[in-house]
């Protein structure tokens, strides 16, 4: 197109015209109504909202929730919550789907038949505490000898409950339980901030904030302000290219069994150049001689050819760490499952010593998480010492020698969650080994479906909860997770027994169907379980309230009426880091086991790595399911060719368990001494979502798109909708993916109680 001068002050006058016009998206913003004057669009019937926690993840979101008769139809993030800003992931849309899932348990439940025939009968609450008083009331009495507690979601009430059971086995399936208990070794702490805001240099090994952590949202938005403000540069250490490392400023392929060495090999050239904070050695008692005679056998030239990288690779990367100081190393539990993990990141936390990392701005800062005013709330001192054992940890021992325990379960799936081999189903079918179980969950699961007893739980938008989170500035947000569905009815409950406990001027909310919150259930078992009803136990929304009366939180201007309407508050709190344990630290070093050998043509290590979207409490949400329901395996091009695996080809994964077969998926994004799968599908039961199975015929949102939208009219075509295939589950001729965990057996940590290690060879083949 030709511009002459004449068209070019035309166009230039306009622009400058636009360029004059006030900015729409400020104006929207600006006369936008808030969030709790919100109205539907078409109707403008106004839409009941209400702030609350969102619980399906440890970042706790504050989110809004809106309401349209009895019935959620929309969640948004709280715009003014200082952990989110009103933005929110994926899986916290899943709630939705967790809610109103066709699936779910609604009643009590009792078997009616032989363990796992599907059999069960619906019992009243008064019922279902009556048969739960004869199993477990002699175990009480006994201290709670015999008995497992197996807790898959953190919860007020959880500690109420082991005092319960004193002499029980603890058990957690919680995503950082493993990262917790090595700082508690290092530190003897295990909370962990990360100022990545202030920070300059950040090597990460195999951790991905961008998509998954304890305090993901904190984390990713101080990352992106550190590399924007500050130029920080990020390099990436790991096997498999995630989230983070194709986001970094370089990725280095490094196989999982030398994550450790690499990192003991950037501590030796820090030590012999003389990059290294000799104040902070001084400060942690070690000495510059012991740990280079330590660290001999870790010199570039001896290790660069085994891990894959040149010698200047890592001399360079050791003195880039040192110049662009402050910096820090960062790892996740991915680091921790590799080969020698606990080793290995003890090496890592070597080299934030080194760089002077501890306790500095830019650096890391290892506090108590015990001492947060929300922290406080449900606990007991006779359980704050009590030790807990991973799932992994309690299906080895259940395998093994398990003294035949009485297991009661809270949203806890071993049966599938666990790398316990090919027959972890076996276990739960026995009642030698398992002669009673009791699970609280929302679905029935791998696990639950061999229980004796099912109470339905509440989901996370029918409870309530507390969390009590770290902000970057220094304060902390004290988050209120509280039930936002629908309204209880008055006039049916004015009919019941109780009608004389009512206060009818409250707004008050049920959960859907007969379900009830965890912490609710627990309050209950305290009063059957010493011979009472379930109707003298106190209700946990008065007990919650009361707690909020202590003079600590008065003190710190936090106020049960503002919490509710807000659904968070903000306080003040101070960092206090904690220093390292010098004859732990040194020890930690000491081993120095040699990287794992993968020499065979067909052997590789396994990387299995989670997905933030779906895990045991969401597996069944249709629309996350969307996202995400299929696992291939990735396998680097130069050895699938090696091996004749092209793309999609059907591949044999064997391993000393068991074998599986999954489709391949060859990518340059993985170690070629590597191959990586995802975990959390393949569910056998869960619902109908999480098996891939046609949901047409049970899917209310399907329904009502036949009732609202019966005909399809144009003026070339006329047909029903019946007629039409609408099926949501697209993807059911595909299936749901593959469980890897089936062909890998977890054994127990000699060196670190309650915890296990996995070997993650495997050989492939092509079908």
């Amino acid at each position: 197109m030709k511009i002459d001068r004449r068209n070019f002050l035309k166009l230039g006058a306009v622009s400058g015209g636009a360029l004059a016009l006030p900015d729409t998206l400020k104006l929207a913003e600006k006369y936008r109504k808030p969030w709790n004057r919100q109205q539907a669009r078409t109707l403008r019937k106004f839409r009941n909202p209400m702030p609350t926690t969102c619980g399906l993840c440890e970042n706790r979101c504050g989110l809004i929730s809106y309401r349209e008769g009895d019935r959620i139809v929309m969640l948004h993030g709280n715009p003014a919550h200082p952990l989110n800003e009103g933005k929110l992931c994926a899986r916290a849309y899943g709630q939705l789907d967790r809610l109103y899932d066709p699936d779910r348990i609604l009643q009590p439940k009792v078997r009616d038949g032989e363990r796992g025939s599907g059999k069960w009968r619906n019992v009243s609450w008064a019922e279902a505490y009556r048969l739960i008083a004869e199993k477990l009331t002699p175990y009480k009495a006994a201290g709670g000898t015999g008995v497992a507690l197996l807790l898959g979601r953190s919860e007020l009430m959880e500690e109420r409950l082991l005092e319960l059971f004193p002499q029980a086995l603890a058990v957690e399936d919680l995503p950082d339980q493993a990262l917790k208990k090595l700082r508690l070794q290092l530190y003897g702490v295990s909370g962990c901030h990360r100022d990545f805001a202030g920070s300059r240099f950040i090597l990460n090994f195999a951790a991905d904030p961008y998509i998954r952590g304890s305090q993901m949202l904190t984390d990713m938005r101080q990352l992106i302000a550190g590399r924007v403000k500050n130029g920080a540069r990020l390099v990436t250490v790991s096997g498999r290219l995630n989230n983070t490392g194709g986001r970094s400023d370089l990725w280095l392929p490094v196989a999982p069994a030398d994550y450790g060495t690499l990192a003991r090999s950037l501590a030796y050239c820090l030590l012999e150049s003389g990059l290294y904070d000799a104040r902070s050695l001084s400060r942690q008692r070690l000495k510059v001689d012991e740990l280079k005679a330590l660290l001999k056998s870790y010199q570039p030239s001896l290790v660069a050819d085994r891990i894959g990288l040149q010698e200047g690779q890592i001399t360079d990367l050791a003195r880039e760490m040192a110049r662009k100081t402050p910096a820090m190393a960062i790892y996740d539990e991915e680091l921790l499952s590799a080969h020698d993990g606990w080793h290995s990141a003890a090496a890592v936390e070597l080299l934030n010593v080194l760089l002077g990392s501890l306790g500095r701005p830019g650096g890391l800062y290892y506090y108590s998480e015990e001492d947060g005013l929300g922290s406080g709330l449900g606990r007991c001192a006779g359980q704050r010492e009590r030790e807990r054992v991973s799932l992994d940890w309690f299906a080895d021992w259940l395998q093994g020698k398990g003294n035949r325990p009485a297991v009661l379960s809270y949203a806890c799936n071993p049966a599938f969650a666990t790398f316990s081999g090919p027959y972890s189903h076996v276990l739960w079918r026995n009642p030698y080994k398992v002669p009673f179980h009791l699970a609280i969950d929302t679905h029935l699961t791998e696990t639950s479906v061999f229980a004796d007893i099912i109470l339905p739980a509440a989901t996370e938008l029918e409870g309530w909860g507390v969390a009590d989170m770290p902000l970057a500035d220094g304060r902390r947000v004290l988050s209120l997770r509280q039930p936002v569905s629908q309204l209880v009815d008055e006039i049916l409950l004015l009919r019941q027994a109780k009608a004389n406990n009512l206060d009818l001027f409250a707004t008050r909310r049920q959960p859907v169907g007969e379900t009830r919150d965890f912490n609710q259930i627990v309050l209950e078992l305290e009063k059957v379980l010493a011979g009472e009803s379930e109707n003298a136990a106190p209700r946990f929304k008065a007990w919650l309230e009361e707690q909020f009366s202590a003079p600590q939180f008065a003190a710190a201007g936090i106020a049960w009426h503002k919490l509710q309407a807000s659904g968070f508050q903000c306080y003040q709190d101070k960092f206090e880091t904690a220093d390292l344990r010098p004859s732990l630290t040194i020890s930690k070093f000491a081993p120095f086991a040699k990287s794992l050998e993968i020499s065979a043509e067909d052997n590789f290590t396994l990387i299995p790595y989670r997905w933030h979207e779906l895990d045991n409490l969401t597996a069944n949400s249709k629309y996350l399911s969307e996202l995400r329901h299929d696992n291939p395996l990735w396998i680097h091009p130069r050895r699938a060719f090696r091996l004749g695996i092209s793309e999609g080809d059907l591949v044999q994964v064997k391993t000393k368990a068991g074998t599986l077969e999954v489709r391949a998926w060859l990518s340059e994004a993985i170690h070629p001494s590597c191959v990586a799968i995802a975990l959390g599908l393949g569910h056998t039961e869960m619902g109908k979502v999480a098996k891939a199975r046609a949901i047409a015929d049970s899917d209310p949102m399907t329904r009502s798109l036949l009732i609202h939208n019966p005909i399809h009219f144009t003026p070339f075509s006329f047909r029903l909708r019946s007629w039409d295939k609408v099926e949501p589950i697209w993807w059911q001729e595909k299936g749901n993916g593959v469980d890897i965990r089936r062909i890998f057996k977890s054994d127990r940590d000699r060196e670190n109680s309650g915890m296990t290690t996995l070997d993650t060879t495997v050989r492939l083949k092509k079908v």
